[in-house]
C-alpha cells in the first residue's frame, strides 16, 4: 500500500512537471538491522533495541506509512546512492521537540568525502514537515546528519525523493512571500521564501533613519538563505527582499 500510494502521489505530480524520480527511499522494510538497509544506501546507525532503535513505527512519527529512520544519537548520518542530473531534494522531516537546540544538516557532495552544506535546520519542531531543496546539477550525493545535544530529542526522516526536472519546468511563480527568523536576532538571520526562485535575490537592510546599511545579492537559486548581519549595532533594522517576483519588508531587532 505504502509504495503504491507514493506512485499515486508522483503520478499526480507530473501533470505540472515532467521529472523523474532519480532516488526513492521510503524505508519500507527497514527493521535497525543492517541487512535491512535499502540498496546502496549508508546508515550509520542501527539499533534494534526496543529503548533505542533506529526506526519508528507509530503513524504520528512517519510519512505516507511507517516506518521512518530515526536520528537517535549525535553524529548519526545517512548517505543516499549515487545520482546525476539532480536538481531537488524532498523528504519528510518530524522532530520530538526542541527541547535542546540540536540540529539537522543536509549536504551534497560529487563523492562521499567532498561535502557542501546545503541548509542545517536549528532546533527540529514537533510538528512535522515537507522539506524541498534544491540541488546543483554537480552534485551526486546527498548526507543527512543529525548534531544531538546532550539533553536534545530525537529526528526522523521518511519518504526521501530525488528529482530531476522539478524547478526547471515548473510554471513561473504568481506570488511572492517571504518568512524572515528570528526576530529578534543576535545576527544571523533566515530568509524563507514562500517558493523556490530560480534567479538571485536581492536584500536591502536599512535603519530607522531610512539609510541603506547593507546590501546583498544573493545569487543562488533557492527558497531559504541565510544573511549574516553581525557586524550591525543593535536596533531596529527594515529587511527588505526583493525577487522577479515581487517584494517583501519586514521589520527586525537585533540584540547582543
Amino acid at each position: 500500500m505504502k509504495r503504491l500510494f507514493t506512485l499515486i502521489v508522483f503520478c499526480s505530480f507530473s501533470l505540472v512537471s515532467t521529472s523523474q524520480i532519480l532516488v526513492h527511499n521510503d524505508f519500507t522494510g527497514y527493521n535497525g538491522l543492517s541487512s535491512t538497509i535499502a540498496p546502496g544506501w549508508f546508515y550509520s546507525w542501527n539499533d534494534t533495541a526496543a529503548t533505542s532503535r533506529s526506526y519508528y513505527t507509530s503513524a504520528g512519527s512517519c510519512g505516507i506509512s511507517c516506518p521512518a529512520y530515526k536520528f537517535g544519537i549525535n553524529g548519526a548520518y545517512v548517505i543516499t546512492p549515487s545520482f546525476s542530473n539532480a536538481d531537488s531534494l524532498r523528504f519528510y522531516m518530524k522532530g520530538n521537540g526542541s527541547f535542546q537546540p540540536n540540529k539537522f544538516h543536509i549536504y551534497a557532495g560529487p563523492d562521499t568525502m567532498t561535502w557542501t552544506l546545503l541548509r542545517t535546520f536549528d532546533s527540529i519542531p514537533l510538528a512535522s514537515q515537507i522539506v524541498t531543496l534544491p540541488i546543483g546539477s554537480a552534485y551526486n550525493y546527498i548526507k543527512f546528519q543529525y548534531q544531538k545535544d546532550s539533553l536534545g530529542y530525537n529526528v526522523g526522516i521518511d519518504d526521501v525523493s530525488i528529482f530531476s526536472g522539478i524547478f526547471t519546468n515548473l510554471n513561473p511563480v504568481r506570488k511572492f512571500t517571504a518568512s524572515i527568523f528570528p526576530n529578534p536576532t543576535s545576527g544571523m538571520l533566515n530568509i524563507e521564501t514562500g517558493t523556490f526562485q530560480p534567479k538571485s535575490l536581492s536584500v536591502s537592510v536599512s535603519n530607522v533613519l531610512g539609510r541603506e546599511v547593507k546590501n546583498l545579492q544573493m545569487n543562488i537559486p533557492s527558497a531559504y538563505y541565510q544573511v549574516n548581519l553581525s557586524d550591525l549595532d543593535a536596533g531596529v533594522y527594515m529587511v527588505h527582499v526583493k525577487s522577479e517576483f515581487g517584494e517583501f519588508t519586514q521589520r527586525i531587532v537585533i540584540r547582543k
